[in-house]
């Protein structure tokens, strides 16, 4: 539900952009774990992104696309694609093997805010 205030009325721009700003959320399947995001966040990592257009071509097409991968550490992985942080665990071994993800999906961003966590 949205609220004006001031009994306002919403102008053709805030239509707009609204209509912008919804991205419709994709489904993956990872390790067989689900997660939901959009392409824009998906698609700042470049394997992913590959990942994507080649299962789209794919003649399975119509499923999930799925990523042979550790599902709980991609939580880590799409957390810093929508917001370009990541959040520090006090748990070095959890840090290295978040790492290790982040090399693999091919975030130097994310490898190089890892890296000052773990020195």
């Amino acid at each position: 539900m949205i609220f004006f205030l001031g009994g306002a009325r919403p102008t053709f721009f805030f239509y707009w952009f609204v209509e912008i700003m919804y991205e419709p959320p994709i489904t993956i399947d990872v390790g067989g774990i689900l997660h939901y995001s959009t392409k824009t966040s998906l698609e700042k990592s470049t394997v992913i992104k590959k990942i994507l257009l080649e299962h789209q071509k794919s003649e399975h097409s119509n499923t999930t696309p799925f990523i042979d991968r550790d599902g709980f550490l991609f939580y880590y992985i799409l957390n810093f694609l929508r917001n370009g942080t990541v959040q520090k665990i006090e748990d070095p071994s959890l840090m290295q093997a978040i790492m290790l993800e982040a090399v693999f999906y091919n975030i130097r961003a994310m490898e190089t805010q890892i890296n000052e966590f773990l020195t």
